[in-house]
């Protein structure tokens, strides 16, 4: 049996956004970009978190609704929902919704979706994201039921995030998006020119439902671009070619405060780094498995210096390896202080009073662990290498 243990040393992310004052108003259009290239029109074929938002929350809505203030659930495409039991949920869909061609939203499209993303022989990108779901029925024309493989807390936060309804056999025959000649959401933005893994355009849908939790949209029109060079992407922003753009160095980011007509944001998001121990039985000695190691790479891990100088302005400590506001996380949990004299006293313990050393592999995806896998190694060098 595989078995990990996580060392608690996690700092929320930070995302940096940087946005020019003169945003194209003349055609009330937002021009953004990204390293992350959307290859999929539908958010079930798409990883990437750029799809997700402009795809799963623009054109197309979920059954619920996270407020990002107050982090409660709102009713969204459903009016109501009721747990029948520990593995059995009912949703009441509102009866004003329509898609973007016109066509009312039913329950049938509901368990259309839930019944196709949940098989995985359809092998949507992230089984992870529905594997916990068994089965949807319909109990009404505005009414359905969906049915777990057993109980799974977070629902709610998948409901509400994760989990788009699409138009009935949207996929068609042969699993193609759009394949029943409806490629179409629900959401308060319609998709209006999409190029696989260079651009998407939306316009805002003038039949949206009123009352809803995302109100109605104040910009027209929306364009992503994927621009995959850092630098491309700023020398679009300073010349006026791009509106807004995310993920900017903290060291260019404070560069970029320097200009008045840019506005720089460093907001946190939901994304936690941590470091993960192999325990498991390996050819020779994995001195991870002692717990005098593991205890001393604690100790030996500054993970102040790390959020305040290499993650920067937006991130901060976390206590445990998953957000505050996330079912079920608790923060009150005991912690190991940054501690160098510690960490060479229990490494020699352990039997290691010279150092060792020890592989650490980091994903190249986000940008900052890089950076943060070098200071670790800095730190962990006062202990004892």
């Amino acid at each position: 049996m595989l078995k990990r243990e996580f060392l608690g040393l996690a700092a929320m992310g930070a995302t940096m956004m940087a946005a020019p004052a003169w945003a194209q108003k003349s055609q009330n259009m937002l021009r953004c970009a990204s390293i992350q290239s959307i290859t999929a029109v539908d958010p079930y074929y798409n990883a990437h978190r750029e799809a997700i938002i402009l795809n799963g929350q623009l054109v197309w809505d979920t059954l619920v609704y996270r407020d990002p203030e107050s982090a409660d659930y709102v009713p969204l495409l459903a009016k109501s929902w009721q747990w029948k039991d520990n593995v059995t949920i009912e949703f009441v869909l509102r009866d004003d919704v329509k898609f973007h061609d016109g066509i009312g939203l039913t329950a049938d499209d509901a368990v259309y979706t839930f019944n196709y993303i949940s098989n995985p022989d359809n092998k949507i990108n992230v089984q992870s994201n529905v594997n916990w779901i068994k089965s949807a029925e319909k109990t009404g024309p505005y009414s359905f039921i969906v049915h777990l493989k057993a109980p799974f807390p977070p629902a709610l936060e998948y409901f509400a995030s994760l989990l788009a309804i699409l138009p009935k056999d949207f996929y068609g025959a042969g699993g193609v998006a759009g394949g029943n000649g409806r490629l179409v959401g629900t959401g308060p933005y319609r998709l209006t020119a999409f190029a696989p893994g260079a651009s998407i355009d939306v316009e805002r849908f003038d039949g949206y439902f009123g009352g809803g939790p995302k109100g109605q949209p104040a910009i027209q029109k929306i364009r992503y671009r994927t621009i995959p060079d850092p630098s491309t992407q700023m020398a679009e922003l300073l010349s006026g070619g791009l509106d807004w753009i995310w993920y900017v160095p903290p060291d260019q980011a404070v560069r970029l405060k320097a200009l008045r007509r840019l506005t720089v944001r460093a907001d946190e998001t939901m994304r936690i780094s941590f470091l993960s121990f192999n325990m498991r039985d390996m050819a020779g000695n994995n001195p991870v498995k002692d717990i005098r190691v593991r205890r001393a790479i604690a100790h030996a891990i500054d993970r102040e210096t790390i959020v305040k100088h290499i993650i920067g302005e937006g991130s901060s400590l976390v206590k445990a390896p998953c957000f505050r506001t996330q079912f079920g996380c608790s923060q009150d949990v005991s912690q190991i202080a940054y501690d160098p004299a510690a960490a060479k006293r229990l490494l020699a313990e352990a039997g290691y009073a010279g150092g060792l050393t020890l592989d650490l592999v980091v994903s190249t995806a986000v940008g900052f662990q890089a950076s943060v896998a070098e200071q670790n190694q800095a730190s962990d060098g006062a202990g004892g290498r």
